[in-house]
C-alpha cells in the first residue's frame, strides 16, 4: 500500500502537477483501452505515460533488485552489518564503472530515450589541452546526437 502511494505521489510532482486521480485514469486507459472516459489533456497523459511513470518504475525496480542483493549479502555472510565496502565489491564497480566510460562501451548499443532522444553512453572520453605547455590528457564531456 505504502508502495503504490509512494509511486503515485512521484508521478503527481513536477512542473506540471497532474492530480492523483488522473494519474491513475491516465494508467487504467493505456492499460484497459475504453475503461475510463478520457477527462484530461493529451499532454497529461504523454507526461504520465512517456516520461513520469517509466523513470518512477525503473526507479522501483532498482530499489527493490538493490534491496534483494544487500540482503543476500547479508545472509551470506551472516552478519547483519554486511555492506559492499566489506569485500571490495563497491571498489570493484567504481572501477568497471570507470572502465565502461573511458571506453565508450555501450552494452545495449546507441540506446535512446523514447522522447528526448538521449544516448544510452552520456560520456566519452576526449582528448584536451586545459593549460599551453601542459601535455595532453583526458577530459569526460557530455555527448549527445540526435539521428
Amino acid at each position: 500500500m505504502i508502495l503504490v502511494a509512494t509511486i503515485t505521489l512521484a508521478v503527481t510532482i513536477g512542473p506540471v502537477s497532474i492530480r492523483p486521480v488522473v494519474v491513475w485514469q491516465i494508467a487504467l486507459d493505456h492499460l484497459i483501452p475504453g475503461w475510463v472516459t478520457p477527462s484530461w489533456q493529451p499532454f497529461e497523459a504523454s507526461i504520465v505515460w512517456d516520461v513520469r511513470l517509466p523513470r518512477v518504475l525503473l526507479a522501483t525496480i532498482v530499489g527493490a533488485g538493490l534491496a534483494v542483493v544487500g540482503a543476500a549479502l547479508q545472509a551470506i555472510l551472516r552478519n547483519p552489518l554486511a555492506d559492499p565496502y566489506l569485500l571490495g565489491t563497491s571498489a570493484g564497480a567504481a572501477l568497471g564503472a570507470v572502465g565502461v566510460l573511458m571506453s565508450g562501451a555501450s552494452v545495449l548499443g546507441p540506446c535512446r530515450c523514447p522522447r528526448s532522444r538521449l544516448p544510452a553512453r552520456f560520456w566519452r572520453p576526449s582528448p584536451s589541452t586545459p593549460w599551453p605547455g601542459r601535455p595532453a590528457g583526458f577530459l569526460l564531456r557530455g555527448s549527445c546526437s540526435v539521428e
